[in-house]
Order: structure tokens, then C-alpha cells, then sequence
């Protein structure tokens, strides 16, 4: 598929995702597939209306529509896109959300500032920079170190306040979280990681979602932004510890996780994933967005990482796995995206097409056939950007328009800078 190819097919994934949605009003939302626990401790699938959040929710379809919008100029997209971004604001305006880009308020400011700038509706630029104004100072919602949720998550978003809207104070409260961070690190003789207290475990978790790569990013980003030598010598540390469980062969890092709390770690075979949140995918993004700042050592692990992201795609696709970002074939093909811009020769030449083979073999083999996406929620129908449609159309619309920002980690939007 070549470029104008990949737009029309972002194009028409936009549309279905518009087309099921939920109007009241001047307002919107959608029904998605969620896993909800039982209590015989297993899971179900259920369908409920979508929260506010970037990750799984309304801000995230939102933003993906809106992109979308503005490059096809289709007014449909356009209204789906506002009335979400409306529907999100209004749900954060109260204190209980978290701090953090992709489960709590600051993905929700992000996503309503970015698109209000995008299509221009002063609205949504008006309403996301109040609440930025006060986000910004506001660190009292964090908990917890990690990408996803907790302080490393945060930074990142604070960071991009500060680098698209110039918020001082946002940079003041990001370097207060990393100082934070750095308070929270358990150094060892491997070097340095942060302890998970929700996840069952054979060690501290490396990883992008839950573990140390997101931590790393988050103080390399801050270095970059004070110029201190503090958190980038704890973030050196830290991908010492990652690379301690790097295994070479297999250009990957071991999920340390424990399904069954109880196994015993010490006789525990350790286990591979390659996905966004856990393994080589999700590292690999880390670490191309500081590229410049790694030691030789970490530098290295790259290419031979970037094969196993390639083989995870082409195992996804012959398997019939999801799109989403999370686990699935988006997040992966995404991480090669990335990783073709990288400045080291074997990491950029090793990803090929398969970014765009991987889009175009899903497009015909879902979308075109009954107009949906397989969900990261067990296939089951969501649309949203992480989980769900709007993860298979951001991957198109990035491979059509790669200037258009990653979502693969909190970033500036309206800079590019990511």
C-alpha cells in the first residue's frame, strides 16, 4: 500500500469507528468490549461504555479521529472527534482521576489541546487549557513509579505540557516526581529498578508499561530538560539492570511476571513476550526515543532487539493476533516504524517494509472483510486506541503521515518533537 493507499484505509477505519457512535447532544461515546474479573478469580468479556481516558477510552478515539479529520477534511470524523473530546473533558473535571497520560487526566488535556489546535476549535483549546493550568502544579494523584499509571507516566506528560505550552510549572512538578522517582529506585548489585507492588513477580519488572524502561525514559527526559547529571546517572543504572536479563539469542528481555502467585521464582524457567507493555517491542521504543543518550552497551542490544520485533509481527500475523498497541500487531509494527529512523544502520535497514506489508496484509484480511479490527480484548468489538479500531487506523494514518507524533510513549504533539 503506498502512502495515499494507507490514508484511505485509515479513512474508512475512521468512518466505521465514527459511524457506532453514541450521540447526546453535542456529546458522544461508544460501546467496547472490556474484560471484567468474576469472583472465581477468572475473567469474561463484557461490554460497557467507554471511560475518558487516552488509553482505553473516548479522549484516545477522539484523538485518532481527529488526526484523521484533518487530513481527509471529512466533517463527519470531525463531529465524532469533538463531541468525544467534550464527552472526556467533562468526565475529568472532578478531582479523582490520576495524574497520568494514558489513564488519567493529563492523556485527556493532551488529546483535547492537541486536536483543539488541529481542526482549530477554540472550545476545546479553551476548556484543556484550564485544566492544563492546574495539572500542571499538580502532582498529589500519582502513585506508584510506572509508565502506565504512576511517576514515570507522569513526567512524561508534564514534560510535554511544558515542551508544547511552555507551562514552568509543569517542568517544576516533573522534576519534583523524577526527584521522587530516584527516592523510590532499590539499587542492587545488577544496578538499579523499581519495585511493583500490584504485580506478582520473579524480580523487579523490566518492560515499558510496568518496568524499568519506562522509569528510564522518563529520567533521560528529564536530564535532557535540567541538565542533571543526577537523573541520568540513576537512568544509567537502570539499563545496567536491563541489560543484566538481556538474552542476545533471542534479542529479548524475560517477562518476569508470575501467573500463579505462588510458583516458586528460584525454580521459575523464565518467559518471553514481545509486546508495547511487556518485552522487546515496548523497550525498543524506549530506547530509540533517547537513542542519543545510551551507553555503547544498551546501544548494541538494538539490533538484535529489532529482529525480534520483526519476528513477533510476522508470528502475530500468522497466528491472527490483535491490532491493538498493547499486545498486539499495531504496537509492534509501530516500534519498527520507530526503529527505521534510528540513526544506527543495522537497527534502521533490518526493518524493511514490514511496517507497511504487516498494515495492508490486516487490512485485507479484517477490515475489508466485514469492517472491523481483531480487539485486544479477547477480538471482542472496541474501538479504542489502544485496545481496539483506533489502534489498527493509527497505525495506517502513521505509516501515510509519519510526522503525525507516537503514541508508543507520552511526547510533545504540537512540537513534533517525539
Amino acid at each position: 500500500m503506498n502512502a495515499d493507499e494507507l490514508l484511505d484505509a485509515a479513512h474508512r477505519t475512521a468512518v466505521g469507528i465514527a459511524r457506532r457512535a453514541i450521540f447526546a447532544g453535542d456529546r458522544c461515546n461508544w460501546i467496547g468490549a472490556t474484560v471484567r474479573e468474576t469472583g472465581d478469580r477468572s475473567a469474561r468479556v463484557d461490554f460497557a461504555s467507554l471511560p475518558p481516558q487516552l488509553y482505553d477510552g473516548v479522549s484516545g478515539v477522539g484523538l485518532f479521529l481527529g488526526e484523521a479529520a484533518a487530513l481527509t477534511q471529512d466533517r463527519e470524523l470531525e463531529r465524532a472527534a469533538i463531541a468525544s473530546l467534550r464527552l472526556a473533558l467533562d468526565r475529568c473535571d472532578g478531582e479523582g482521576e490520576p495524574l497520568s497520560p494514558y489513564l488519567g487526566s493529563l492523556g485527556v488535556v493532551l488529546a483535547a489541546g492537541y486536536v483543539g489546535r488541529t481542526l482549530a476549535v477554540g472550545e476545546l483549546e479553551s476548556r484543556a487549557e484550564d485544566m492544563r493550568r492546574h495539572l500542571s502544579a499538580d502532582g498529589s494523584r500519582v502513585a506508584g513509579f510506572d509508565l502506565l499509571s504512576g511517576a514515570a507516566g507522569s513526567i512524561l506528560g508534564l514534560l510535554s505540557l511544558h515542551a508544547d505550552y511552555g507551562e514552568t510549572a509543569a517542568l517544576e512538578n516533573a522534576v519534583r516526581l523524577g526527584e521522587q522517582l530516584t527516592i523510590l529506585a532499590e539499587s542492587s548489585e545488577e544496578g538499579v529498578s523499581w519495585r511493583q507492588e500490584s504485580i506478582p513477580s520473579a524480580g523487579n519488572l523490566v518492560g515499558l508499561s510496568h518496568g524499568t524502561s519506562g522509569a528510564v525514559v522518563a529520567l533521560l527526559e528529564l536530564s535532557r530538560a535540567t541538565r542533571s547529571g543526577n537523573f541520568r546517572a540513576v537512568a544509567t543504572r537502570a539499563l545496567a539492570y536491563e541489560s543484566q536479563h538481556f538474552h542476545a539469542e533471542l534479542g529479548n528481555w524475560p517477562d518476569l511476571r508470575l501467573s500463579r502467585p505462588t510458583a516458586s521464582a528460584a525454580r521459575r524457567r523464565p518467559s518471553f513476550t514481545a509486546f508495547w507493555c511487556h518485552g522487546a517491542p515496548g523497550i525498543l521504543a524506549a530506547r530509540l526515543r533517547v537513542e542519543t543518550l545510551l551507553p555503547l552497551e544498551q546501544r548494541r542490544e538494538m539490533a538484535p532487539a529489532t529482529g525480534a520485533v520483526r519476528r513477533s509481527v510476522v508470528d502475530m500475523l500468522a497466528n491472527g493476533d490483535s491490532f491493538s498497541i498493547c499486545h498486539g500487531v499495531s504496537g509492534n509494527a509501530e516500534a519498527l516504524l520507530l526503529a527505521r529512523a534510528s540513526s544506527q544502520e543495522d537497527v534502521s535497514r533490518a526493518v524493511g517494509t514490514l511496517p507497511e506489508d504487516a498494515a495492508a496484509a490486516g487490512y485485507e484480511r479484517y477490515f475489508a472483510r466485514d469492517g472491523r479490527w481483531p480487539s485486544g480484548v479477547q477480538g471482542a468489538p472496541n474501538p479504542s486506541l489502544f485496545l481496539g479500531d483506533a489502534a489498527a487506523g493509527r497505525l495506517l494514518l502513521r505509516l501515510a503521515r509519519p510526522h503525525l507524533p507516537s503514541m508508543l510513549l507520552p511526547g510533545p504533539m504540537l512540537s513534533g518533537a517525539n
